[in-house]
């Protein structure tokens, strides 16, 4: 059924529970309702529901059933930029979990804050912490996480060998997967770093191999995180108009999306963005820059792509070193 066919059957069995004695019963429902509610329009409308369910959990004794709704609690705080509450909330969740896969993405989760507070030695320990729980329980999916979770300290700190390393590893799991959106992640990551190499043919493949499965996937926010890759390549190809367009069309989409993302954000896209707006904006001139940001955000996200599919080769068929 739809989303919002899940949001109801959640609500359903939350009221016939309500009526009953059976409250662990209830404090589930309450979980689950929170999912389906966030998977609808948001994680600030799972709030109360994940709330409620911690509450009855801890009135129950049960420390173990609070860890997840607890972590849940922590994504809200994230994506709301109260890092030191989340941060907070995954390590209550941490200490109460005995499910060991949970604690892994936690820890990533952790990590990702560690990120963000400007501590990348701290997110590499959480991120190798989560790895190798994730290797001894086989998980492949999560040990492809890990994996780009820690290429994007290494790309951070500029070790572009070692993030490489890290990104063609995640993506050959996530081909062995057969796991689209893994795929695409990997892809995504890795345009970056290869530009940042000066491989812009490979960027441009991965790129558009990464496009394609978002389109298939019908995952609007990461095209429009895609648009961003694409003005990435056009300014290495210093085709600087174009690449101010595609940057402004990303910006205008990543604004109107109705996409909600998980995680905190994109960690590479927030690294570098600043630095290739003003490496381009210093080619370009303020005005030129201003008139090409605008004439990008008026695009519609089909006129966006079709701008980007028109992206050839440089003209003078040599890749230009360009800054991620």
């Amino acid at each position: 059924g739809s989303i919002s066919d899940g949001v109801s059957n959640c609500r359903e069995a939350v009221e016939l529970l309500q009526a009953t004695t059976d409250r662990w019963g209830l404090a589930d429902a309450l979980h689950f309702l929170g999912h389906a509610q966030a998977e609808e329009t948001g994680l600030e409308s799972a709030r109360a529901a994940w709330d409620h369910s911690v509450q009855l959990f801890r009135e129950l004794g049960d420390g173990w059933s609070q860890a997840q709704p607890l972590k849940d609690l922590g994504l809200i705080a994230s994506r709301l930029g109260d890092y030191e509450t989340a941060a907070g909330l995954y390590e209550d969740s941490l200490t109460l979990s005995r499910d060991i896969g949970h604690n892994a993405d936690t820890l990533m989760r952790l990590g990702e804050l560690a990120m963000f507070a400007g501590e990348p030695m701290q997110a590499v320990d959480r991120f190798q912490e989560a790895l190798l729980i994730a290797r001894d329980l086989e998980d492949k999916t999560l040990m492809a996480e890990g994996l780009m979770r820690h290429a994007e300290v290494s790309e951070s700190l500029a070790d572009y060998l070692l993030a490489q390393s890290l990104l063609e590893e995640a993506l050959e799991i996530a081909r062995g997967l057969l796991h689209p959106r893994l795929i695409a992640a990997a892809l995504h990551n890795l345009v970056y770093v290869e530009l940042q190499n000066g491989d812009t043919h490979r960027a441009e493949r991965m790129l558009r191999e990464c496009t394609a499965i978002h389109r298939t996937l019908g995952r609007d926010l990461e095209v429009a995180f895609d648009l961003a890759a694409f003005g990435a390549l056009a300014l290495a190809q210093g085709r600087y108009e174009e690449a101010a367009r595609l940057f402004g069309a990303s910006d205008a989409l990543r604004g109107g999306a109705d996409v909600m993302l998980y995680r905190v954000d994109r960690l590479e896209f927030a690294v570098g963005q600043e630095a290739r707006l003003s490496s381009l904006r210093e080619a370009l001139g303020g005005a030129a820059f201003d008139r090409a940001w605008e004439e990008g955000r008026s695009l519609a996200r089909e006129e966006a792509l079709s701008l980007a599919d028109r992206l050839a080769m440089p003209v003078d068929g040599h890749s230009v070193q360009g800054s991620t």
